[in-house]
């Protein structure tokens, strides 16, 4: 099955450009030029990719990116930020927002489809996977990309989901900061800080509920783990 994208572009000419590189490799597309409208097109159509401009008429690319990661089903869409901001604060902004990946304006094709091709894969790869993991309380289902805790389901942003995963994967480890930045963030680990990982724990903690909390223990000067048992 072909794979669908929305591209979010008010720029007549950078949509045009990227709608037919997208064609050309075979993928479904479907584009918006500002925020309202795009918003209407991704509720309607449940892409398996988002293309987002930041500064859009009605809506920025941010405001629709919270849209997606607080709509129930596309929360798990991935996005990818196309923009002509490139500084490093506008760049961190959009990851802590929920954007999977981040590229400026001008850019050069083959690395637009290359990113293109790895968020796919990525989000493929998430609905394939048939990893069950659990701690405690806590369970996570990668197949059905779904977690629990006491039985009760706990709604998490993409990166809260890989953020946990990766921790439970590897449950009595302490693993560092940036060890998770790689693992979660990927080539895009240089954009993202140590603190944009606390804030993500500290918003895990909180979905999590206090018996789910209670597992991920910060270990001063180290990292974070989770425990097999609440302590």
């Amino acid at each position: 099955m072909k794979s669908k994208i929305v591209v979010v572009d008010d720029d007549a000419g950078v949509r045009r450009v990227v709608v037919q590189a997208l064609e050309s490799k075979g993928y479904l597309v479907e584009a918006a030029a500002e925020g309202k409208e795009a918003v209407r097109l991704l509720d309607s159509s449940r892409p398996d990719l988002a293309i987002l401009d930041w500064d859009l008429p009605e809506m920025t690319g941010l405001q629709i990116c919270r849209f997606l990661r607080s709509h129930e089903k596309l929360a798990n869409v991935p996005v990818l930020m196309l923009t002509v901001f490139s500084e490093t604060r506008q760049k961190v902004a959009a990851f802590e927002t929920g954007a999977d990946d981040y590229l400026t304006k001008p850019f050069e094709v083959p690395e637009l489809l290359a990113r293109v091709a790895a968020l796919l894969r990525r989000g493929r790869d998430a609905k394939s996977g048939s990893e069950v993991l659990e701690a405690g309380p806590i369970r996570l289902d990668a197949g059905a990309h779904t977690v629990t805790v006491a039985g009760e389901p706990a709604s998490l942003r993409p990166k809260e989901f890989e953020l946990l995963q990766t921790l439970l994967a590897s449950t009595g480890r302490v693993l560092s900061r940036e060890h998770l930045i790689e693992r979660v963030w990927g080539y895009n680990s240089k954009l993202v800080t140590t603190r944009t990982v606390d804030a993500h724990i500290a918003r895990l903690r909180g979905k999590l509920g206090k018996k789910g909390a209670a597992l991920i223990q910060t270990v001063p000067g180290f990292g974070f783990k989770i425990d097999k048992e609440e302590k």
